[in-house]
């Protein structure tokens, strides 16, 4: 299961940027948890219409793959709701089924955006956690926006359960490049995690 989901990465990654009707975006995650070694999470994703379809490493657990494919709704006029229920396998030092939702509110300059996945462990079933990422912010300019982000997550572990902070992303053309500080008020918990995403 693990070769098949790799191949789909692959193949999302060489997915030629002018098919017509889709979109793509590739992104990668620099994480320095507080007491053990950075890793990278590379993340690529399609959409087309409706459809969604997202590829992962290193995000449900380390030296973990992870495939989903959900189905966008959207609502809402001024304050805007777009969400997508999203399926997946994931395979690797974690074998499981992993169903969640993506989904963001905006309202003027203001966005809270969720992505939230439970994972059933095949293996063991005492195993099985609750994945989390969330941010709220604001956008500054067109080009800026900053708030505030949590997470829970199983690839690395602090004196907390959930890991809050201080988030800065700017954009420039199809680029966007992130800055997170989890834990900025203990030193011993403190992570930086910097993110780089192409839009094409």
């Amino acid at each position: 299961m693990r070769r098949a989901i790799e191949t789909m990465f692959l193949l999302l990654l060489a997915s030629p940027a002018q098919a017509q009707g889709w979109s793509f975006e590739v992104s990668g995650f620099l994480c320095k948890p507080p007491h053990d070694s950075g890793y990278f999470s590379p993340v690529g994703s399609a959409d087309r219409q409706r459809l969604h379809f997202e590829v992962r490493y290193n995000y449900e657990d380390l030296e973990t793959v992870s495939a989903f494919a959900g189905w966008k709704l959207a609502a809402g006029g001024e304050i805007a709701l777009e969400a997508t229920p999203i399926l997946g396998l994931v395979a690797g030092a974690t074998d499981g089924l992993a169903p969640g939702i993506e989904a963001e509110v905006t309202w003027k300059q203001f966005a809270t955006y969720i992505e939230s996945e439970y994972v059933f462990d095949l293996d063991a079933g005492d195993e099985s956690f609750l994945y989390t990422w969330s941010e709220t912010t604001y956008a500054a300019a067109g080009w800026l926006r900053a708030g505030i982000a949590a997470q829970k997550t199983e690839t690395y572990h602090t004196a907390l359960d959930v890991q809050r902070g201080v988030m800065a992303e700017a954009s420039r053309g199809a680029w966007l490049l992130g800055v997170y500080w989890f834990n900025p008020d203990r030193s011993h918990d403190g992570v930086l995690q910097c993110s780089l995403a192409y839009q094409f």
